[in-house]
């Protein structure tokens, strides 16, 4: 009973805070590490939304060494700043 006492003052808390701050500051989530939208870290489909081009173009650049990226595994990640660095030069 009292874990539920504690999520439901915990989420009129959060409510509560969103509105004294306004619409654009969210509270933080404590399950996800705290970051800027600069040093955000990207999958192939995001940087293909980013750039607005297809994800196989995000590929075939990736596959010739185009465009930074690191790979972790199978996976595929990219920076944000460097991918916006990388468009600008």
């Amino acid at each position: 009973m009292s874990a539920i006492v504690d999520n439901t003052a915990r989420s009129l808390r959060t409510e509560t805070d969103t509105r004294d701050f306004g619409e654009h500051v969210k509270p933080a989530n404590h399950n996800e590490p705290t970051s800027t939208e600069s040093d955000a870290v990207l999958d192939v489909e995001q940087v293909a939304t980013l750039l607005r081009i297809g994800r196989n173009s995000v590929y075939e650049a990736v596959g010739r060494n185009e465009m930074p990226h690191r790979r972790i595994g199978k996976q595929i990640r990219f920076s944000r700043a460097a991918i916006l660095r990388w468009l600008g030069e």
